[in-house]
């Protein structure tokens, strides 16, 4: 219990201090938290990242079996019906930019070996940056 009130008398005690005694503190404090984080926060990412890239090359190489769920997305995804894998294609200056993006949604999202290197790949730049 009397560790209660001596912390209480400690907080009590910042709060009669100076306003720059009291801002210099909480900046301190502050900044010291955010740096943590961030620091913490990047381990986990290039973590994550790494870790989705050496799994995609593991059931690349065959060491790890591709999963029942690889086979229903592959086979589910509307744009990618009866696992058929689009194909990138040469685009021409007479396509519309709209055309254009719809050609690399296409090739994107008929690969989820594409979609999965991409995001380890933002996870692992995240990271580093």
């Amino acid at each position: 219990m009397s560790e209660c009130l001596d912390t209480k008398g400690a907080l009590d005690g910042l709060s009669r201090r100076s306003p720059y005694t009291q801002i210099a503190l909480g900046a301190g404090t502050g900044f010291l938290t955010g740096y943590v984080l961030f620091k913490a926060s990047k381990v986990a990412a290039i973590v994550a990242g790494g870790t989705i890239l050496v799994l995609q090359l593991a059931v690349q190489t065959g060491v790890i079996k591709s999963s029942p769920l690889e086979t229903i997305v592959l086979q589910g995804h509307p744009r990618n019906a009866g696992n058929v894998r689009a194909q990138p294609t040469a685009t021409t200056n007479s396509q519309s930019p709209r055309e254009q993006l719809n050609k690399a949604y296409d090739v994107i999202a008929g690969s989820s070996r594409i979609c999965v290197a991409m995001c380890g790949g933002f996870l692992l730049g995240f990271g580093l940056a």
